[in-house]
């Protein structure tokens, strides 16, 4: 019989567990707990990859920057389930999988601001 063999940590889990560990938990708490409002979850469990995909995003990107990413992900109601197969891809471990996946919810967001912004101002009633 063949033993299969296991593989370990690629190099990108493996960065995201460095900087992760330097993050405090009472701030990845926060995060979460953010999550868990913005995205409507009612039972997630903070594991320990959830815990390393939020330290991570912390370590790189600051407490803000992660509030805007999960408000540009929260803000898409294709990822929040109006799509096609009615599921929602809105997962902490998806909005922080990586520096793509952050960023594109980061410009989502500030899309979604800026577009908002733009209709509060030609909708306002002051004169220019």
């Amino acid at each position: 019989m063949t033993e299969t063999k296991k593989r370990g940590p690629n190099a990108h889990t493996k960065d995201q567990k460095a900087k992760a560990a330097g993050v405090p938990i009472d701030q990845i708490r926060e995060i979460f707990e953010y999550w868990k409002t913005a995205c409507k979850k009612q039972h997630p469990v903070l594991d320990e990859n959830r815990k390393r995909r939020i330290g991570w995003a912390i370590a790189t990107y600051g407490m803000e920057n992660c509030r805007k990413a999960i408000d540009g992900c929260a803000g898409s109601d294709w990822h929040m389930g109006e799509n096609a197969m009615g599921k929602s891809y809105n997962d902490i471990t998806l909005i922080f999988r990586n520096a793509e996946k952050v960023e594109s919810f980061l410009e989502r967001a500030e899309k979604k601001t800026s577009k908002n912004a733009k209709e509060e101002w030609i909708n306002s009633s002051e004169p220019f």
